[in-house]
């Protein structure tokens, strides 16, 4: 069991520096390059960077947006340490550090890897998601408003990282038409709203599955309660060709789960039939296991 914890954490740790890095290109090499602004802190980091330069003319060699992003998620670690798990926020807090160095030191275009824009908003939005999703389902996140979007999804069953991030975002946009203009607004939303939509997808451990499982062997459903955590509704039923007795479970877990669930089911019993059905809503007693 230890073994697999720290196999498990190690690969917790990879994710979180892969999803990392590939955040930090999407922002530096599609979209600053189009004078556009990130969603979340970032965003907000970005144009409080754009006033300060415009009202004090500083120039420096490397883009000052990562340094007060950094300083805006102090007190959010405070909340997500105080409300979410600590393993959480020091992966989080890794993850924060490195993109604070990786948008400091990757070099910014000086003009856009594509002509087209929308090309580079999609690319973007698409890797930046796909990072973003990596740390989720990582157990951790880039800080800012994701750290947020954690809290809420934990606390509020219909809520998800992806759905807050978005609401959030529409404030931050708002302001960017008024103090910028209406495209660098709606171009920069248009990213903001693809990537939340791609790390809802990323996001594993935010999708609920049902699965249905026909077994021969009673030591299934025990395994579901004891080694998942998860509750079970079982029937008797009888194969309609063979007229042979089979046990009917189902089940609900998250998707982050459904690999580990097969590999148990397997080793019980290797001719078990499984349904898995996505795309549902649950409400009632089902656990959202966003973070340990």
């Amino acid at each position: 069991m230890k073994y697999d914890y720290y196999l498990s954490n190690i690969k917790n740790y990879f994710l979180v520096i892969g999803g990392t890095i590939l955040y930090a290109i999407a922002v530096n090499i599609f979209i600053v390059p189009l004078g556009l602004y990130n969603s979340g802190v970032l965003g907000i980091a970005q144009i409080i960077r754009t006033l300060f330069l415009n009202i004090t003319h500083l120039e420096f060699s490397f883009d000052i947006a990562g340094i007060l992003y950094f300083f805006i998620n102090i007190p959010l670690f405070l909340i997500g340490y105080r409300s979410i798990s600590k393993p959480f926020i020091k992966k989080t807090l890794l993850a924060v550090a490195l993109q604070t160095l990786l948008l400091s030191v990757i070099p910014i275009p000086t003009t856009p890897i594509m002509n087209d824009m929308l090309s580079n908003i999609l690319i973007g939005a698409v890797l930046a998601g796909v990072g973003c999703g990596a740390c989720l389902m990582a157990e951790a996140c880039i800080g800012g408003t994701d750290i947020l979007g954690m809290y809420a999804a934990i606390h509020w069953k219909k809520m998800s990282v992806g759905k807050l991030t978005s609401f959030i975002n529409i404030c931050i946009y708002v302001c960017c038409a008024l103090l910028f203009n209406i495209q660098v607004a709606l171009y920069s939303a248009l990213f903001s709203i693809v990537m939340g939509l791609v790390i809802d997808k990323t996001h594993l451990q935010n999708i609920e599955l049902s699965v249905m499982i026909f077994t021969k062997k009673a030591e299934i459903a025990p395994m579901i309660l004891k080694d998942m955590h998860r509750g079970v509704t079982c029937w008797d039923g009888q194969g309609a060709y063979t007229k042979d007795d089979v046990h009917v479970l189902v089940t609900v877990i998250s998707k982050y789960e459904l690999e580990a669930l097969k590999d148990n089911i397997q080793e019980l019993d290797p001719n078990a039939f499984i349904i898995v059905h996505e795309g549902l809503q649950v409400t009632g007693g089902f656990e959202k296991r966003l973070v340990r």
